[in-house]
Order: structure tokens, then C-alpha cells, then sequence
């Protein structure tokens, strides 16, 4: 099986087009508990910042790349 080898606009692509929507639609339209609530809000927090660290490495920029992944590693982990 060949597996695609995506670039990183493709991978900020996907961000945009399928992770963010999708989780943008079960927190919209499904009834979760406030904890599960919290875990979709800290899933897409984590996609927002892979998604701004794949645009840095696109753009060669090691300010923002550095800024996010410092803001991802202090996020609370999920439980």
C-alpha cells in the first residue's frame, strides 16, 4: 500500500476542510458532557495550534513555529 507523503499546505489543507469543521460540528451538534465538552474544546485548541505550526514551517517561520509549539506543550494534556 502507497501512503501519500502530504506537504505541509496540504496538511493546513486538512485543518481547514475536515479537522476544524468536523470538530467544529459534534461540539455543535451533539450533546456531550461537560467533560467530554472540554475534550472536543482541547482537541480543536491542539488542532488550531499544529494547524498555525504547519503555516509557520510553510512560511519558514521560526518566531511563529517556536510561539506555537511553546503554546501547544502548555496545554493540559487530556485526562
Amino acid at each position: 500500500m502507497e501512503i501519500p507523503d502530504p506537504n505541509v499546505r496540504q496538511i493546513a489543507k486538512a485543518f481547514d476542510l475536515v479537522v476544524i469543521p468536523l470538530l467544529d460540528e459534534l461540539a455543535r451538534d451533539y450533546e456531550f458532557s461537560p467533560e467530554s465538552g472540554m475534550k472536543i474544546a482541547n482537541i480543536k485548541t491542539y488542532a488550531l495550534h499544529l494547524r498555525a505550526i504547519t503555516i509557520a514551517i510553510d512560511e519558514n517561520n521560526p518566531e511563529a513555529f517556536n510561539k506555537n509549539v511553546d503554546l501547544l506543550m502548555s496545554e493540559s494534556m487530556l485526562p
